[in-house]
């Protein structure tokens, strides 16, 4: 149970890299707060599979750096609990085509994560850096290949004839499109259709994992900003970061990406407006 003040968190990778190397502004005495607040449960921070294969893929770069990452994220990051890998969230799709209620989004870590934070083989993971890298690539390509032949052209025609939508505009356009996608991926279009399409966004899962790639669409579309390779990995984490009360990034266009529409209990801030909260 939740004290009551209490706030569980998910961090980004860039927050563990920055607390390893002590990088990007982070101080011993930043951590040592951080700490403290973890010992005295006013933050619970949840990790992820795709937190802990992102770490990994470092490996191939600078492994004794992953090392102390995975290491990291063992003692700071919750031992029995995590989330669930961002592909179970489609649950929450057959939930709402059935009536039913949305399932815990969390499970106990696998034993294969466990080994992974506590005894980790440098062969082993070399294997899953390989395995993570490729994927990685293949989601960058598919987006790309998404935004140069369906999204760009229409952009570059409405920037033409000086119809620019408000992001509030082009969220009503595209939210419908998302959700659609959502129930056909999980097989219940019909279902969905016949409870409401924009039922499935006060779905909170849903609606924070289809705000990031529909904001991230519109910096792309009309505000200039060229894709890149993890984009397909940060709309994971923002997805997983839904089962908790704050997303963690140093990036800062995630954030910006992120706080372009409120949502109730939840928040898009960087590890400094963290350690501010919890002075």
């Amino acid at each position: 149970m939740r004290s009551i003040h209490m706030k569980e968190i998910y961090f980004d990778t860039n927050v563990y890299t920055h607390i390893h190397n002590r990088s990007g502004g982070v101080t011993n005495a930043d951590v040592a707060r951080l700490v403290a607040a973890i010992k005295a449960d006013r933050i619970r921070i949840l990790a992820s599979t795709q937190v802990i294969e992102e770490t990994i893929s470092a490996i191939l770069s600078s492994p004794n750096e992953a090392i102390g990452r995975l290491r990291l994220i063992h003692k700071l990051a919750k031992r029995k609990r995590m989330i669930k890998p961002h592909t179970d969230f489609v649950q929450a799709v057959h939930a709402y085509a059935a009536g039913e209620e949305v399932t815990s989004p969390f499970i106990s870590p696998p034993l294969v994560v466990k080994k992974v934070l506590t005894t980790p083989d440098l062969e082993e993971l070399r294997d899953i850096a390989i395995e993570t890298n490729a994927q990685l690539q293949t989601g960058h390509d598919k987006l790309s290949e998404t935004y140069r032949d369906k999204l760009l052209p229409h952009a570059k025609a409405a920037k033409e004839e000086g119809l620019v939508p408000t992001f509030e505009e082009f969220w009503e356009e595209m939210s419908l499109s998302f959700v659609e996608e959502w129930s056909r991926q999980a097989g219940v279009l019909d279902q969905c259709r016949e409870k409401g399409l924009l039922g499935l966004l006060e779905i909170r899962p849903i609606q924070i994992g289809t705000l990031c790639p529909i904001s991230d669409l519109y910096a792309i579309s009309y505000e200039g900003r060229v894709p890149k390779r993890g984009d397909s990995r940060d709309m994971q984490h923002v997805l997983l970061s839904s089962a908790t009360d704050a997303l963690v990034t140093n990036d800062r266009n995630l954030r910006r990406l992120m706080n372009r529409r409120r949502i109730d209990g939840y928040e898009c801030i960087s590890f400094r407006e963290l350690l501010e909260e919890i002075q």
